[in-house]
C-alpha cells in the first residue's frame, strides 16, 4: 500500500493522465482526474497574419517578386503573399497598415489553415 500511495504522489507531481505499473506479482493502473496543465497563454500587441488556407507559400505571384523584409512599411491591402492550394491560389492581404515584425514562413513552406504567416506592429 505504501508503494502505491508513492507511485501515486509522482503521478500527481507530472502532467501523465495515466500509468501501468507492473512488477513480479503486482501490477497497477492510475489514472488522473486532473486536466493537464494548459499551455502559457501570451499576449502581443502586433496583429497576427493567419494563413487563408492548407497548402504551399509563395512570396511572389505571376513573376513579381514581393522583396518582404523584416521591418518593411507595409500598407493595408497590401500583398504579402499567396497560399497555392492545387490549382488555385488564395492571396494573403495585409489588414492592417504598418510595420512587418516578424515573417514566420519562408518560400515553398507548406502552410496550415489559420497558421501564424505574419506579425505587423499597427501604425498609430
Amino acid at each position: 500500500m505504501k508503494q502505491l500511495k508513492e507511485i501515486s504522489d509522482w503521478v500527481k507531481q507530472t502532467d501523465l493522465v495515466e500509468v501501468f505499473y507492473k512488477n513480479k506479482k503486482d501490477h497497477i493502473k492510475i489514472k488522473t482526474a486532473e486536466a493537464p496543465v494548459e499551455g502559457a497563454h501570451i499576449q502581443c500587441s502586433y496583429k497576427e497574419i493567419l494563413s487563408p488556407a492548407l497548402g504551399i507559400y509563395h512570396a511572389s505571384q505571376k513573376g513579381k517578386n514581393l522583396n518582404l523584409k523584416e521591418g518593411k512599411v507595409v500598407k493595408k491591402g497590401e500583398v504579402l503573399g499567396i497560399v497555392e492550394q492545387g490549382k488555385t491560389n488564395k492571396e494573403i492581404k495585409c489588414p492592417v497598415e504598418g510595420k512587418l515584425k516578424k515573417i514566420m514562413i519562408e518560400d515553398g513552406d507548406a502552410v496550415e489553415y489559420n497558421q501564424p504567416l505574419f506579425f505587423v506592429e499597427e501604425a498609430s
